[in-house]
């Protein structure tokens, strides 16, 4: 560009600012080609795991040796892998949970060394369909990530198997010892270390407990726990929460039970905060379960007042159906 087209450009431009003008003059040079940055690989938060297979993600807690129970979520082969690794890996880093997985950034070897069945001799791989594994520090937190997972995988994603892993045979894949939860068939789990936190080799769990590997030593089982208490939570729901409005997700609590009601909630709701909303009510939110919204009434002369109208509703809905 010569000094003459730059007095001109320079000109133009102190003119601009003068008008009070916010537009540039047009740049008349070739414009310099924008490269498109990449994007992070969903896989950003693992880090390797150096001389192993797996890569790992540390959550909010420290994993504590003496808590016996771990939970796998099985993949039948790598093209089954490639399904459900993002949406997992994703929804338990959301979680905070701590987890592994296959560390594949780099070959596929890896991969074939955990979601191959058999070897090229034709030897059983003990370690096949172990796509993740689960740690857990308590029982309570360990019943609530395995049902999110497995509803995750069967109602929300759609990923759930349908071959009910008939593939994992007992006596050649260390999955096959463990104890299945849920409909995806995705979910398993097993005791892993004994009252002293003793480390369990799925061979001698089998020898301990042929019945029962996944539990060898009877101890209280997490996953029985929590259904159990699934179904306590589910009576206290029916007798002391009313439905406002199931489109708009809105119930109503009965005076008195609030505080075991948000127990129960929060039992049940993964990623849950809680919030003032502008009527007064508190809103509950969740990534899988949707938003609710549970109206708190100031005494009893309220919730009278919501029950009768509530059966208002409902004799007048019978009388035009007659």
């Amino acid at each position: 560009m010569s000094i003459k087209d730059t007095f001109v450009r320079v000109k133009k431009q102190l003119q601009a600012l003068i008008d009070g003008r916010t537009n540039s003059p047009q740049n008349t040079e070739t414009p310099k080609r924008q490269i498109a940055q990449p994007q992070e690989p969903w896989y950003w938060f693992f880090r390797s795991s150096w001389g192993t297979v797996w890569m790992q993600y540390n959550g909010k807690e420290r994993i504590d040796d003496t808590f016996p129970w771990k939970l796998h979520v099985f993949a039948s082969s790598i093209e089954d892998y490639e399904q459900i690794a993002q949406p997992i890996a994703e929804a338990l880093h959301r979680l905070n949970v701590s987890f592994k997985t296959i560390d594949f950034k780099y070959d596929d070897s890896n991969l074939h060394a955990i979601l191959d069945a058999y070897d090229a001799n034709g030897n059983p791989n003990s370690q096949y369909g172990k796509a993740f594994t689960i740690y857990f520090n308590d029982a309570e937190s360990m019943y609530r990530i395995a049902k999110y997972i497995d509803t995750l995988c069967t109602s929300y994603y759609h990923i759930g198997r349908t071959d009910n892993c008939e593939m994992l045979e007992f006596d050649k894949h260390n999955l096959g010892t463990e104890k299945q939860y849920g409909k995806s068939g995705r979910v398993f789990y097993r005791a892993e270390r004994d009252i002293n936190g003793e480390y369990i080799y799925a061979d001698d769990a089998r020898k301990i407990n042929p019945k029962q590997p996944h539990n060898p030593y009877n101890l209280p089982d997490p996953i029985q726990q929590g259904i159990e208490q699934d179904q306590k939570d589910f009576a206290f729901i029916v007798a002391h929460m009313s439905v406002l409005n199931l489109d708009e997700g809105k119930f109503a609590i009965e005076p008195g039970y609030e505080d075991e009601m948000i127990a129960i909630l929060e039992r049940h709701m993964p990623q849950l905060w809680q919030e003032k909303t502008p009527d007064g009510c508190i809103e509950f939110q969740s990534g899988l379960s949707g938003i609710y919204t549970v109206a708190f009434f100031d005494g009893l002369k309220d919730y009278v007042k919501y029950i009768n109208l509530l059966n208002k509703v409902k004799s007048k809905k019978q009388s035009q159906k007659s």
